[in-house]
């Protein structure tokens, strides 16, 4: 099973308030009755898995982390400074040029050679409505 989290992909985020992604993976794990899952994430979503795995000792299991992007990792000054242009950028609107920062950020670098990776990458940060880079976690 895989889902959009709020704010991405096909999903709408009306919330206002606080909250945390993790606390929606359990919420929806609660809702269709699964009280344990094999639980994978990749960057973003690794850093929910895991948060969510603290929170709930036991659920995840196992606990599959591909490049996860860790809570208080100390970014380097050069990731810093991408990620403030993006987050700028997608704050000011409209979304075109964060979209282009992302495509052309040096962690896409291996993904631009190749042309069918490439297209797919491109495709899916063109329908990104960009709102994750800016309330990931309210």
């Amino acid at each position: 099973m895989r889902y959009d989290l709020r704010g991405c992909g096909a999903s709408r985020d009306r919330t206002t308030s606080a909250f945390r992604h993790a606390d929606d993976l359990a919420a929806m794990l609660d809702g269709l009755g699964i009280e344990r899952a094999a639980v994978a994430g990749v960057s973003m979503g690794g850093r929910i898995a895991l948060d969510f795995a603290l929170d709930h000792p036991g659920r995840a299991d196992p606990l599959i982390l591909i490049s996860p992007n860790l809570a208080d990792w100390d970014w380097s000054p050069d990731w810093q400074r991408r990620w403030q242009q993006l987050t700028a950028a997608a704050d000011a609107g409209p979304l075109d040029r964060a979209r282009d920062l992302w495509w052309h950020h040096p962690l896409f670098a291996t993904a631009r050679r190749d042309p069918a990776v490439a297209a797919r990458l491109k495709a899916h940060i063109a329908d990104d409505n960009c709102r994750a880079w800016l309330e990931a976690d309210r």
